[in-house]
């Protein structure tokens, strides 16, 4: 027989001829059933600028990997975009989407050594913390953002700026029953901003988790502006090589990336030297 559940289990025996009947002995079974995974937060990638899924990994429940739903353009349904196995679980790299086109609705799924699944785990969901913006009749900066859903209690959002291509730092702070901040009297030059959210988590429960949204920008940022604090880079277009000069020393890590976050190469570099990195061998763009 399959067992359905834990519990006590015994067989009875009918002779139909006769009616008598026999009762075997009683066993105790305990069915293990599939680990509810839920997520830890979904939050904005600096490196790649990509979403990045993050979870605490539950030992002792025989989970084999973990697969990870996007909600499609439908409400309610959702795509299986990935999996990870335990060797690289707890968290997980959206490189299929942009963050700044809209918020975006995650959840994981634990697959067990059984190949079972849960279906409560599509109930503890996240959604992203979306940012957009728009200049002001009289030169001010407006934020506008969506509600981030999958951590209680939420209680505030904090607006981090960043002037010329400066450290973000924090300018203001509002309840999470606000979505929009107006910076009144920006600095002058390029300004980027993003939301950050400090709450507690499952991964967290002291409440030190910062969670960000995309970043926004009043300005044209180009290549050089995004440099300024590597060095330089040259030549800007290359087809063969690429000179780095960085203006910190000791050593650096350095990744090359395409356009949807996909690291291409990734080296060890000394920053008290030149770095030439051949890139013959990548696609054009």
């Amino acid at each position: 027989i399959k067992v359905g559940g834990s519990g006590a289990i015994n067989a009875y025996a009918l002779d139909s001829a006769s009616g008598c009947g026999l009762v075997s002995n009683t066993i105790n079974v305990k069915v293990l059933t599939p680990s509810v995974e839920s997520l830890c937060m979904v939050t904005v990638d600096s490196a790649t600028g990509r979403n990045k899924l993050v979870w605490s990994v539950t030992p002792g429940k025989r989970t084999a990997l973990y697969n990870i739903y996007r909600e499609s353009n439908f409400a309610g349904e959702f795509d299986l975009i990935g999996d990870a196995d335990l060797t690289t679980a707890e968290s997980f790299l959206d490189t299929q989407v942009n963050p700044k086109q809209r918020p975006f609705t995650y959840y994981i799924e634990a697959i067990d050594s059984c190949n079972n699944r849960d279906e409560m785990s599509r109930y503890y969901a996240h959604t992203t913390l979306h940012l957009t913006a728009n200049l002001g009749v009289n030169g001010e900066n407006n934020l506008n953002w969506s509600d981030y859903i999958g951590i209680f209690p939420l209680n505030t959002y904090v607006i981090y700026r960043s002037n010329n291509s400066g450290k973000f730092t924090p300018i203001a702070s509002v309840a999470s029953t606000v979505k929009s901040y107006s910076d009144l009297t920006p600095p002058s030059g390029k300004n980027r901003y993003y939301i950050g959210i400090k709450g507690k988590t499952a991964c967290d429960t002291a409440g030190s988790t910062l969670i960000n949204s995309n970043m926004v920008a009043f300005g044209i940022l180009g290549v050089e502006d995004r440099i300024t604090a590597l060095g330089s880079l040259s030549p800007n277009p290359c087809v063969d090589y690429l000179d780095v000069r960085f203006v910190q020393g000791g050593l650096q890590q350095l990744q090359v990336c395409d356009l949807q976050g996909k690291v291409l190469k990734r080296l060890a570099v000394s920053a008290s030297e030149n770095t030439r990195i051949s890139v013959a061998d990548l696609s054009a763009g």
